[in-house]
């Protein structure tokens, strides 16, 4: 049944299930290193005030925004592609689509950046700002290797949610790029239960493993003091 499931949404006139992940691929990385780059952003300006401000209401707009209904999201990213400022190579590909669902789950990579940020030891921050190397590159000698792991969890979560994401891909999706939101509704529509069960546990499936693997990789690393390791 999954067998039947994948070939007839992966044949021709489009691929489903493989526009799916490859667009969840996309935005799984693209929220991934936007994880990364706010646990920088955040390490940085968490020792001012005005820094904890600015971050709070990047997360509360991050927050309201994928609140809104996938519907709205996908019909401000279609909007935005028609008003002739995007090249129509790129307006008719993927990249709408990808940005709607990067938009919808942002919250999530925003979230765990400032989280890694929050949870770094305070003297290798103070290490850093007192030695004058506050850029990128310190962050990622000193920051990099404990937020790896995180940032690929969130990744891999995004990515799951892309999969799912009907509303926004629907509002989207260019001509001639299939997407499983789509084949999913055609058989809603049509009363086709054998392909909707056998989407159901494909979906169901990635879920899992997904959530599997970040969970595993979002685990950091306990740190143990002097004295304590034979206690």
């Amino acid at each position: 049944m999954i067998r039947g499931c994948w070939v007839s949404s992966s044949s021709a006139p489009g691929s489903g299930v493989a526009t799916s992940l490859a667009v969840g691929a996309v935005v799984g990385g693209v929220a991934g290193a936007t994880c990364v780059a706010v646990a920088q952003l955040a390490g940085s300006l968490r020792a001012t005030g005005r820094g904890r401000v600015l971050l709070r209401w990047l997360l509360a707009a991050c927050l309201a925004w994928t609140l809104l209904p996938g519907v709205l999201t996908g019909s401000a990213v279609a909007g935005a592609m028609r008003l002739g400022i995007v090249p129509e190579a790129i307006s008719d590909s993927a990249v709408p689509m990808v940005l709607a669902h990067v938009s919808r789950c942002l919250f999530l990579p925003v979230m765990v950046g400032i989280w890694l940020a929050a949870g770094e030891a305070r003297g290798v921050a103070d290490s850093r700002r007192l030695d004058g190397a506050t850029g990128p590159v310190a962050w990622a000698r000193t920051a990099l290797p404990a937020a790896l792991g995180p940032s690929i969890a969130v990744g891999l979560a995004c990515m799951c949610l892309s999969v799912h994401e009907i509303e926004s891909s629907l509002q989207v999706q260019s001509p001639g790029i299939d997407h499983l939101a789509q084949r999913l509704l055609q058989w809603l529509h049509y009363e086709q239960t054998s392909e909707l069960s056998a989407a159901g546990v494909l979906l169901l499936g990635l879920g899992v493993v997904g959530s599997a693997l970040a969970v595993l990789l979002s685990r950091r690393p306990r740190k143990r003091t002097p004295g304590t390791a034979h206690r």
